[in-house]
């Protein structure tokens, strides 16, 4: 979360940047980064002032996706150091980024854009359950293992 919006802070100066993290830790970072009025706490979007409802052109979001079962496969740096929280949703990893679209189409404004950072396999999982309502753009990252997928309503 904070890396995504300190990114986009630094890169758009014009963009109006406002980040969300259930996690305290993580929030102090994007406070440092982004500013502290346009940092929430919540979980999800559960955080961010209703007045953004219909209003955001781009949600950027890295939403817990690891399955339950994989903790393992995990790096030790991250299955010791991160809260479970930050990795775990659910039996296949996409409850929280389901979820997500799901939440997503209150907030964002008309042809807004939602993108969803998760493993490669989920997105195939993902693009094929959001293709009926979205458009569905995939960018792959060049570790083979990562992708990005932007999701425009069109319905539903």
């Amino acid at each position: 979360m904070a890396p995504i919006a300190a990114t986009v802070a630094a890169h758009l100066p014009a963009a109006h940047v406002h980040a969300t993290d259930i996690d305290e830790h993580a929030l102090v970072h994007a406070r440092r980064n982004v500013g502290d009025d346009r940092v929430y706490r919540g979980d999800g979007l559960a955080g961010v002032p209703t007045d953004l409802r219909g209003a955001i052109t781009v949600l950027a979001a890295v939403p817990p996706y690891v399955p339950a079962g994989a903790l393992a496969l995990l790096p030790h740096e991250a299955a010791e150091h991160e809260p479970r929280r930050a990795l775990l949703a659910g039996a296949d990893g996409l409850d929280e980024v389901r979820r997500l679209i799901v939440d997503a189409h209150a907030w964002l404004a008309p042809g807004g854009h939602l993108a969803i950072e998760m493993n490669t396999t989920q997105a195939d999982v993902i693009a094929a359950e959001a293709g009926e309502n979205h458009t569905v753009a995939r960018f792959a990252d060049a570790d083979g293992q990562t992708a990005v997928l932007r999701l425009t309503c069109t319905g539903g």
